[in-house]
């Protein structure tokens, strides 16, 4: 598939089912419980050295909602991806933030010669009950999709004891806060469950 028509499959994906809810009352889920940007989270990662899983941990550092900041990093990821890029909005209620992270992963984490390339750290976006967003009597459904747009390793180029520099592009509505970024560990990571509070 060419650039141009990834962009064009991805910027239809990107567009925003939202739900009017009529009068009746839904029950609220009770919220989850979550940790603050900035805290260490203790996590395994499968190694591709022996397809188990092994301790490592990361954090968000940071969560960008400067629209200037945000165009800048997609349209440099767009500038350089081999694979789907990420289109435009189709709605003028939501825009795209980013969340920086870095992952550490301890000398003891099982490598091959070529190093470690899967390092990056899977997440999706909740709300504070960990299901869709709602703003008032509006749902907005497909914002759970993150996009890691940092600059993973290809091979030789990290190893035991690096630091990951990740960055993930998310959707949201604009001017609201009441979300998580959950971690998404795969079925052979005994990660508990994760979530950070939003901003």
């Amino acid at each position: 598939m060419d650039k141009k028509k990834t962009a064009i499959f991805i910027g239809i994906f990107l567009g925003i089912s939202i739900l009017l809810l009529g009068c009746a009352k839904a029950q609220t889920p009770a919220a989850k419980e979550f940790i603050k940007v900035g805290t260490w989270v203790n996590a395994e990662k499968i190694a591709e050295a022996d397809n188990k899983t092994h301790p490592m941990k990361y954090k968000i550092t940071s969560i960008v909602r400067n629209s200037t900041k945000v165009k800048k990093a997609i349209d440099d990821y767009n500038l350089n991806a081999t694979g789907n890029i990420i289109g435009e909005l189709a709605s003028d209620q939501v825009e795209f933030c980013m969340a920086n992270y870095i992952a550490y992963y301890p000398k003891n984490f099982p490598h091959k010669v070529f190093g470690i390339t899967d390092v990056a750290i899977p997440f999706e976006i909740v709300s504070l009950s960990g299901g869709n967003i709602q703003v008032g009597a509006t749902v907005y459904k497909n914002l759970s999709t993150t996009w890691e747009i940092g600059n993973q390793p290809q091979g030789y180029d990290f190893h035991a004891g690096d630091i990951y520099h990740g960055r993930i592009i998310f959707i949201m509505v604009k001017g609201y806060r009441d979300y998580l970024i959950h971690q998404l560990p795969t079925t052979k990571e005994k990660t508990n469950e994760i979530y950070i509070r939003g901003q």
